[in-house]
């Protein structure tokens, strides 16, 4: 079912995606050698020239590590016992500021070392097309363009021989439709530019037509389900573009107006305090970029299930933003989190996700989990990972953003997402229900705070509860959760209602005609009714408590919590931080929370 919007206005790189800057573009125009990225895929600033000349490797988040005596690297070292670590060691991209100071100093000694580096490669690790693919092998993408950057500095045969290889095993071993495909058909691109093989252009830029309308869809989202990546994979394509316009070729057909449309998806995933919303494999600290001139408040992008919005761009006037996440199940960077939200206002996060842990930490699976995330938890929530969320309705208004969200759970499950962002208060609420089972069920609703915040609980009666929110910068915000009576439940209550103040009336006009002393057969009257009327009550209520559809509320603050393990959020590659969570559970047979959170 196509929803329409009413609107009335396996391992994968551990270096944060945001810092994998792309070079700007060169006045080398038609220079091979001026296609070398700059960054080394994040790895030149970890990587000085002293400790390169002296062999040192150092793969962030650990430590350096020697690796090489006079140019011989020990290929098979694995101090941290951690893939990404030798992933890295075999892209030679952490020697690439060799390169980049033979370019500005003339050094040949730096020139010749990274040369003596590259060749220790090739002869202990030949590559070719029957080479059996391996994990550490998944960024081999990097090292064709380390080895296409040499060539086009001193063009050896040996050079060509090795990318030759390599072209090979990547076309043999292609990673598929995310950033590793992308990577490797830019890089076979690039070598062929060096090389002059048409073939290898050709060969790229065929697989790259095939990855674009994937990596970005028609409405400019991401399929990488992280804001982090989304912003990876952008400035990749940048690079791809540069690499082709550099090479004189043409460019791919709908790349310039995808990647307009991803930079707006990027801005409006960006939270007014600058950073990403951390959403997906994304860390906290993760920057984001700011709007274009004109860019509308709020959007929603249907294929791969993102929305945002929020009450202004300009910094000034103190905005809120909000998001939601829906549509496919979990793939690529992507974690468990359907209907999951974030909520900014008054310069901090209220309610954010933990984000990313990294991929070397064995907590990893927490923080991709559905109890790391803000959604409603019936039972253990295994059964919504690979499904899809189906957004029912979206509506955005200048005054707010309302979308409806339906995801299926164990055994039959529907629960549905109500969620309206007002934009004038920064306030969001979110309605969960679902449908009903014959037996009662644990369910919870769960609101990940940033750490520091100081939590306070009040219970109103057993279906009403209020948490008062104090975030580290001094902002206040209230999160009360209601458990409200709907359908039938509704009605009878209503009636219930109606039939005691039948009663209060009854009684009073019985009063008033004892005051009046009116006849004998007023008062009887009087008294008749006042009999119907606790009749009626009696009534009422019997239909209104075997209707009854809450269920009381508990309310509980977790922080820092190892067994059953939850209360965290990222502060980088594996650093967990304590951070509260507020858990409101009801045991009944069908979910019912309203929830509503207020910047103050």
């Amino acid at each position: 079912m196509k929803v329409k919007l009413k609107i009335a206005a396996v391992v994968a790189p551990f270096l944060v995606a945001s810092t994998l800057a792309i070079a700007p573009a060169s006045s080398d125009a038609g220079n091979p050698a001026s296609l070398c990225d700059h960054s080394w895929s994040g790895l030149a600033p970890h990587n000085s020239l002293d400790d390169i000349r002296a062999g040192y490797y150092t793969g962030p988040p650990f430590e350096r590590y020697k690796v090489a005596v006079d140019g011989d690297v020990d290929w098979t070292l694995d101090p941290y016992q951690s893939l990404s670590w030798r992933m890295w060691l075999d892209t030679l991209g952490w020697a690439g500021p060799l390169i980049d100071n033979y370019d500005r100093t003339g050094n040949k000694a730096d020139l010749e070392l990274a040369m003596a580096y590259a060749r220790d490669y090739v002869n202990d690790q030949p590559m070719n097309a029957s080479t059996p693919d391996r994990p550490v092998l998944q960024q081999s993408s990097r090292r064709l363009q380390f080895l296409s950057c040499l060539y086009a500095r001193d063009p050896q045969p040996w050079i060509s021989e090795a990318m030759e290889g390599t072209v090979d095993f990547l076309s043999a071993n292609w990673a598929g439709l995310y950033n590793h495909g992308l990577d490797q058909d830019h890089s076979i691109v690039m070598a062929g530019c060096v090389l002059g093989r048409d073939d290898w252009i050709e060969f790229g830029r065929q697989r790259l037509s095939k990855i674009l309308p994937v990596s970005i869809d028609n409405e400019g989202a991401t399929n990488e389900q992280s804001t982090a990546y989304a912003l990876y994979t952008y400035r990749r394509w940048l690079a791809a573009e540069k690499t082709m316009a550099t090479c004189g070729l043409p460019p791919l057909l709908g790349l310039a107006s995808r990647l307009a449309k991803n930079y707006a998806f990027i801005a409006h995933a960006t939270k007014p305090d600058g950073l990403l919303a951390p959403i997906g494999d994304t860390y906290p600290t993760d920057q984001g970029h700011g709007p274009t001139p004109g860019m509308a408040l709020s959007h929603a992008w249907l294929q791969n299930g993102w929305a945002f919005g929020r009450s202004s761009w300009a910094t000034e006037d103190n905005p809120s933003h909000f998001s939601l996440r829906f549509g496919p199940g979990r793939q690529v960077h992507g974690n468990a989190d359907h209907g999951s939200v974030t909520l900014f206002a008054n310069g901090s996060p209220i309610i954010t996700e933990p984000g990313s842990i990294g991929y070397t930490d064995a907590r990893r699976w927490w923080f991709r989990a559905p109890e790391a995330k803000n959604v409603l938890m019936v039972g253990s929530n295994r059964c919504t990972v690979s499904s899809y969320a189906k957004l029912l309705s979206g509506t955005r208004t200048p005054a707010r953003d309302r979308y409806v969200v339906q995801t299926p759970h164990c055994k039959g499950v529907l629960a549905r997402r109500d969620v309206a962002y007002t934009r004038a208060t920064g306030a969001m609420t979110v309605d969960d229900t679902t449908t009903p089972r014959t037996m009662t069920q644990q369910r919870q609703q769960l609101w990940h705070l940033v750490p520091g915040t100081k939590v306070t609980v009040k219970r109103n009666g057993p279906y009403r509860t209020v948490a008062q929110l104090t975030m580290p910068n001094g902002s206040t915000a209230q999160l009360v959760t209601t458990s409200v009576r709907r359908g039938a439940s509704a009605r009878a209550a209503t009636k219930f209602v109606t039939a005691k103040s039948g009663l209060v009336k009854a009684e009073r006009a019985l009063r008033a005609a004892v005051r009046a002393d009116a006849s004998a057969a007023t008062k009887r009257a009087k008294k008749a009714k006042v009999k119907k009327a606790h009749e009626q009550v009696r009534n009422a209520h019997r239909a209104a408590t075997l209707l009854e559809d809450r269920g009381a509320l508990r309310v509980t603050v977790v922080t820092g919590r190892t067994k059953l393990y939850q209360g965290w959020v990222s502060a980088g590659s594996g650093k967990p931080v304590p951070a509260p969570v507020v858990v409101v559970s009801q045991s009944a047979k069908a979910a019912n929370f309203r929830t509503t959170i207020t910047p103050r």
